[in-house]
């Protein structure tokens, strides 16, 4: 049944392919369904990007599409209209300066599209591009893929503005959540979104996002690690994370090199075929992020992410999920080079289920975590050649605490003592270890605290972080942040 109908199929085949699921007897792809009825919707037109009417939904809601690239302008969203992705739909042209280019210097192009505003454009230390592009997204709008390849991809040098609150979040969601039939196992429906950056990292320069959805990065280069690629406040991400082959895959959001300037507080992934969120390299902070029943890892970094995050939920649900979170310096080798992931995260929560780790510390990484809870019948952490990782004021009750690849050692002569008693008045099984472990391969030390208390002076720990005097993300003796605006996952 092909349901998701245009108004002028002859004039747009693609788009006709995209919004009616050909068919399809995939299970990531079905998405067939009766709510979208044979009234033509009425949409706006915009100079910036091709806008194209589907059919209405069955209540009267007009349907839009959205389809390439907006090269330049702002291009706010009507918020009583239901956005559709055609294909991976694009904001900024990524016309990026080079590395070389310093800050305020003056840049030409050759090619523009036709009404730019002008052929040379000036950079500064906040944008690597002066460029003015932006996605405005209004609080309450839906936006929605109806097949694998529908994603959105924010460019270098463009933003966006995701202007959602506690009532009225923005949704990005598959066509069946849309039309109200989806079912709580469904994952890989579309494609999700993607942010690229001008930011450090140390995979290299312009490099090419997972599934094709842009370039980002500056080699070794922290120039632009302040740059903003816009807001996200109050974003839902159901269902998305379509697979491309086994080693190319969409994350609900990926950040690729994505500097601290960006703006990131209330974002639930959720259902997701790959990782929830995926780091790039950077140095984004996030806070208030709510992860759930995500397939692959819940949340990922790799290539020198720098960041800070507070206030994350995780929680995977029936047998879907891997690690709660899996953090590399590098994919390979472990001499990868500068920066060094380096992630601060205070106010963490990780519920894994199916005898999943709760972490697994890889490839030279350094993290720090504050104020942690971490809960499995497997592994709570498992060091895999990771560098400097260490928990402080934390509780970590599993099945095994700490894992390692081959035997660690200790500052001492011996095996290390990890005691899972009740040694602490807050939680029992809360753990800690009675000398330093170390790392094997890298001789760094690794201690895991659980004291009494949690740390309520996290704001002299880093300026980014709230003082918060509770374990996990969220306070039991006080207000639920999670409530009202994200996804029901139990």
């Amino acid at each position: 049944m092909n349901k998701f109908k245009l108004a002028s199929v002859a004039v747009l085949p693609a788009l006709t392919l995209a919004l009616t699921a050909c068919n399809s007897d995939s299970d990531s792809n079905d998405n067939d369904d009766d709510s979208f009825a044979a009234v033509v919707s009425t949409c706006p037109t915009s100079e910036f990007i091709t806008i194209t009417p589907a059919n209405q939904l069955e209540d009267g809601t007009n349907v839009c599409a959205l389809k390439g690239y907006q090269a330049f302008g702002e291009l706010t969203l009507d918020p009583s209209i239901v956005w559709a992705l055609d294909g991976t739909v694009y904001i900024g042209d990524d016309q990026a300066g080079t590395e070389e280019a310093e800050p305020a210097e003056l840049r030409e192009y050759e090619e523009y599209p036709e009404g730019y505003v002008d052929a040379v454009v000036e950079a500064d230390d906040t944008n690597h591009i002066n460029r003015d592009t932006k996605l405005i997204i209004p609080a309450g709008t839906r936006i929605f893929g109806a097949d694998g390849p529908d994603a959105l991809v924010i460019q270098r040098d463009a933003q966006i503005e995701v202007n959602g609150t506690s009532e009225a979040p923005v949704i990005m969601t598959s066509a069946a959540d849309i039309a109200g039939t989806a079912a709580e196992t469904d994952r890989g429906k579309w494609g999700g979104l993607v942010l690229n950056g001008n930011a450090n990292n140390n995979k290299g320069t312009d490099v090419v996002g997972e599934g094709f959805t842009g370039e980002y990065g500056l080699l070794g280069d922290d120039t632009f690690d302040g740059e903003s690629s816009g807001v996200i406040n109050y974003l839902v991400v159901k269902y998305a994370g379509y697979k491309f082959t086994p080693e190319n895959e969409l994350n609900g959001v990926a950040f690729q090199a994505v500097g601290s300037g960006t703006e990131v507080d209330y974002l639930q992934v959720h259902n997701n075929s790959d990782d929830g969120v995926e780091f790039f390299g950077g140095s984004v902070n996030v806070k208030h992020v709510v992860l759930t029943g995500n397939d692959d890892d819940s949340m990922d970094w790799t290539y020198g992410w720098t960041g800070r995050a507070q206030f994350v939920y995780i929680e995977q649900t029936g047998t879907a999920g891997d690690k709660g979170i899996e953090a590399d310096s590098h994919k390979s080798p472990l001499e990868a080079g500068e920066p060094q992931s380096s992630p601060m995260i205070a106010n963490l929560t990780i519920i894994a289920v199916d005898n999943n780790k709760g972490m697994e510390t890889r490839v030279s990484t350094n993290a720090d975590f504050y104020n942690a809870i971490v809960t499995t019948t497997g592994t709570c952490v498992d060091f895999d050649d990771a560098d400097d990782v260490n928990f402080e004021n934390s509780v970590l009750e599993c099945g095994t605490v700490v894992a390692f690849d081959s035997s660690p050692t200790v500052d001492e002569a011996g095996e290390p003592s990890v005691d899972q008693g009740a040694e602490t008045d807050v939680i029992k099984g809360s753990s800690h270890a009675e000398a330093d472990i170390t790392v094997p391969t890298t001789g760094a030390a690794v201690a895991v605290v659980s004291n009494n208390a949690a740390n309520d002076d996290l704001a002299s720990v880093d300026a980014f972080f709230e003082d918060a005097d509770y374990f996990g993300a969220v306070d039991e003796a006080g207000t639920d942040w999670t409530a009202g605006w994200t996804h029901a996952w139990k």
